[in-house]
């Protein structure tokens, strides 16, 4: 615990020295993403669908993200044994709101801008497993649950970010249920511009 509370303090005062400009909080802009979600555990991929809003700037370098990412993977096998024929259907559903500070790479003033994210998130999940034939051992269930979940990856803009932005990010997310790597690509519109 000491550990971890080192490395929040180092890291707090590694950007206080950049605190002195003002910071830019409010809604600056959203975000739409479409992407693959490999699930790990043998789960196979998913199409990953995200909303995002940018909150602003702690400072000129460290921002602030909300986001929402959504996915289902639904899989069956069929399975016989003794005479008797079995089908197995698989169905997994998260829901996440994740919260992201966002570290922004020196710029070259050019059209790339690249950062990197990571944050918590509330992941809401669903497991649902139907066996056809094997209802008389009690082997279907539908199962819920809440987790905490960490979310960390590195994204690029594709323009200046005065109008539609292009975007493209790659991570990890972790939650205690069904971890997954990702990539996507999206659209950036700014609010109030």
């Amino acid at each position: 615990m000491r550990t971890l509370f080192a490395i929040l303090t180092a890291c707090a005062l590694l950007f206080v020295g950049s605190a002195g400009q003002a910071a830019e909080i409010g809604l600056q802009a959203m975000e739409v993403r479409l992407g693959l979600a490999d699930l790990e555990g043998g789960g196979g991929s998913s199409f990953i669908f995200s909303a995002a809003a940018d909150l602003g700037r702690l400072t000129p370098d460290l921002g602030l993200e909300l986001n929402a990412d959504f996915w289902t993977k639904s899989w069956g096998q069929d399975y016989g044994y003794l005479g008797s024929s079995y089908n197995y259907d698989w169905t997994w559903t998260n829901i996440a709101f994740l919260g992201h500070l966002r570290y922004d790479f020196a710029r070259d003033g050019g059209g790339f801008r690249p950062y990197a994210y990571g944050g918590l998130g509330l992941h809401y999940w669903s497991v649902s497993w139907d066996c056809t034939g094997c209802s008389a051992y009690g082997w279907d269930f539908d199962e819920t649950g809440l987790e905490i979940g960490f979310d960390v990856g590195v994204a690029a803009e594709f323009g200046d970010g005065s109008g539609m932005t292009p975007v493209a990010r790659a991570g990890f997310n972790t939650n205690g249920g069904a971890d997954y790597l990702y990539i996507q690509g999206g659209l950036r519109f700014p609010i109030g511009r």
